[in-house]
């Protein structure tokens, strides 16, 4: 499957994380650190949290362009 989103680090294989998901990866790390019994949630709740931190990425990525626009 090819990844058609800017990719995270440039110079890696195409294989390599967009920004989106290398994001999404640490906003997950974070939230799965600070949640003491992740392994009792239910479903449900883990794709809350889940769409939690896509949101956590999204949000950072636009904060970004907007910081390189005012540069």
């Amino acid at each position: 499957m090819e990844n058609k989103r800017p990719l995270a680090f440039s110079n890696e294989e195409p294989a390599s994380l967009s920004k989106l998901e290398y994001f999404t990866a640490m906003a997950m790390q974070g939230v799965c650190s600070s949640t003491s019994h992740i392994d009792m949630l239910k479903v449900s709740e883990l794709n809350r949290l889940s769409k939690a931190a896509v949101e956590i990425a999204k949000s950072t990525l636009e904060a970004l362009e907007k910081e390189v626009k005012n540069v």
